[in-house]
């Protein structure tokens, strides 16, 4: 397996996106991500979250992606949101 993502299709909580480390950089992981994203995004949601640890390369990919960070939670996970553009 190269990796594998999981989010939920009501609430567009992301739950995970793992890429095989003797497959890293390869851009395997941003096209799994835009691929489970643009999933999400036609389940007419309007904004998707996740959390990560602070500091880690996963904070630094989704800051790369797009994401917005929006508060540390109260047991020090950072917090992200992303809004599908508008098509108005």
């Amino acid at each position: 397996m190269l990796g594998f993502a999981a989010g939920h299709k009501t609430t567009g909580d992301i739950w995970a996106l793992f890429v095989d480390p003797a497959q890293e950089g390869r851009g395997l992981g941003f096209a799994l991500h835009a691929t489970m994203v643009g999933w999400l995004f036609e389940q007419d949601l309007r904004r998707l979250g996740l959390d990560t640890e602070p500091g880690t390369r996963a904070q630094r990919f989704y800051g790369t992606a797009g994401w917005s960070f929006v508060h540390l939670s109260p047991d020090g996970e950072a917090l992200y949101a992303l809004r599908a553009l508008s098509t108005a």
